[in-house]
């Protein structure tokens, strides 16, 4: 049989051949295999890694020429080795490190905004604190500026009032009087000198001094009015058809002189008259001597085509300038009065003054002593200058 039969020298000798051939093959594939997981060159890898292309990768001057086959399996086995766990390692860290760096980033990113939003805050904050306090501060001074004008035209207004209006007690006139003697009585049968008698006439003026006694009650000469009790007072009636801006009688007894001023007495007026300071009436005693000091005007002027005075009822008057010019001064002069009497009550008399009262312009007062039921407006007189 076939399989009985020794093979052949040349057999043996071609398997053989095969046998070291094969081992040849494995030992230079192991050999190779072995190279290529051996470490690579830095420079290398990093041209590798960026152009994998055949013409980029130069053979050293030993290597000899690499044909195509051996380049494809060069090419195949750095694909191969770009899979190994270094290469894997490195694209790790290479993302891990990007990941890092975007997180670094963002975090970075997410400081920045906080810091700058806290910058831009504060910032903010002291602008707006400085807009709010330049705000505060302009609000501060419009209202300090409306204080002070209100301030200021209280002021004025208050120093308006006092030089506009004010408030007098007619004092003794100025201009030039006349001083008549009362002459004393005599007794007819006897020719006894029995003094000054009331009721009794001041020479040359149809004015009469009806009675001379004491009274208890309010005392008005002094703008006080205050009760006093067994005060000095003259009645006195003008029976004239002239007024009198002021008259003051003088009564003397042997102790102490009584004095009775009397201001803007208005014609055919009766008046209740108080002792200047509070006298009493010496009881039983004769007057010695008596005189008066008068002066005349013509008639008590209300000035009408000028001024127009309107008591409103209420304790106040309204003044009304008539002309198309302002009045430098306007004064009213008033006296207490007792209409139900017909009798003025003390020889007081106020005045209230009104200086630059505008042309058709009028001005409501309240003067200090003016009450509506018991004053009367007695004269008012205009000025060409302020007095």
């Amino acid at each position: 049989m076939i399989f009985s039969k020794k093979p052949s020298a040349l057999k043996t000798a071609i398997f053989i051949a095969a046998i070291l051939i094969l081992v040849a093959v494995i030992v230079a594939f192991v050999v190779f295999y072995n190279g290529l997981n051996e470490p690579i060159d830095k420079n290398y890898d990093e041209k590798t890694s960026e152009d994998t292309t055949a013409q980029d990768v130069l053979p050293t001057p030993d290597s000899e020429k690499i044909n195509t086959e051996e380049l494809n399996t060069e090419e195949k086995d750095t694909e191969l080795g770009s899979n190994s766990p270094e290469s894997s390692s490195k694209e790790t860290e290479k993302e891990t490190s990007k990941e890092t760096e975007k997180e670094t980033e963002k975090e970075t990113s997410k400081e920045t905004e906080k810091e700058t939003e806290k910058e831009t805050s504060k910032e903010t904050e002291k602008e707006t604190e400085k807009e709010t306090s330049k705000e505060t501060e302009k609000e501060t001074e419009k209202e300090t500026s409306k204080e002070t004008e209100k301030e200021t035209e209280k002021e004025t207004s208050k120093e308006t009032e006092k030089e506009t209006v004010k408030d007098d007690i007619v004092d003794e006139p100025s201009i030039d009087s006349e001083t008549v003697v009362i002459p004393p009585s005599k007794n007819e049968q006897t020719g006894e000198n029995l003094g000054v008698v009331f009721p009794c006439k001041i020479p040359g003026y149809d004015i009469v001094i009806e009675r001379l006694a004491n009274y208890s009650g309010m005392y008005v000469e002094n703008g006080l009015n205050t009760d006093l009790s067994n005060v000095a007072m003259l009645l006195v009636k003008n029976k004239s058809e002239f007024s009198f801006e002021y008259i003051s009688i003088s009564v003397e007894y042997e102790t102490q002189t009584l004095t009775f001023d009397i201001s803007a007495l208005p014609s055919g007026a009766d008046i209740v008259v108080q002792e200047k300071n509070g006298k009493s009436v010496v009881e039983d005693s004769i007057v010695k001597s008596s005189k008066a000091l008068v002066v005349r005007k013509a008639n008590m002027e209300m000035s009408e085509d000028l001024v127009s005075v309107k008591d409103n009822g209420n304790n106040t008057l309204t003044i009304k300038n008539l002309t198309d010019k302002t009045i430098p001064t306007v004064r009213v002069f008033y006296k207490y009065y007792m209409e139900n009497e017909d009798i003025y009550i003390g020889g007081i008399a106020f005045t209230v003054r009104i200086t630059r009262l505008a042309a058709n312009g009028k001005i409501t007062i309240q003067p200090a002593h003016y009450t509506s039921e018991s004053c009367r407006v007695v004269m008012v007189l205009t000025y060409d200058k302020e007095v």
